[in-house]
């Protein structure tokens, strides 16, 4: 299936109508599937719909990109919703979070 998209005003004026981070983010990963294995581009397409970032200066004022990636990774982890569709990212991620459990429970 070939994914349809919109133009950004069109996304904007969707995004615009939540009001919480956490379900513009879930928006985000619905409609944009690569944002689900990046990271980076997830936040520069948070920052463009949400925050409207268009030049580098304003992302002084936009959303923190921790903020964000913690959204996906509650959205992606705990709810098990819109998983990264790149299974090397998926590996890597399940990886990663293995390394981290062990360490805090030797603490």
């Amino acid at each position: 299936m070939e994914a349809v998209y919109l133009s950004f005003d069109v996304y904007t004026n969707m995004i615009q109508e939540l009001k919480h981070k956490f379900e513009k983010v879930e928006f985000i990963l619905k409609h944009f599937p690569e944002a689900r294995n990046n990271d980076n581009y997830l936040i520069y397409l948070y920052w463009r719909l949400v925050d409207q970032c268009e030049a580098l200066e304003d992302i002084v004022h936009a959303t923190s990109p921790e903020v964000i990636r913690r959204a996906r990774q509650k959205i992606q982890n705990e709810l098990g919703l819109y998983q990264p569709t790149n299974d090397k990212v998926r590996k890597r991620r399940r990886q990663a979070e293995k390394v981290i459990r062990k360490h805090i429970h030797e603490l």
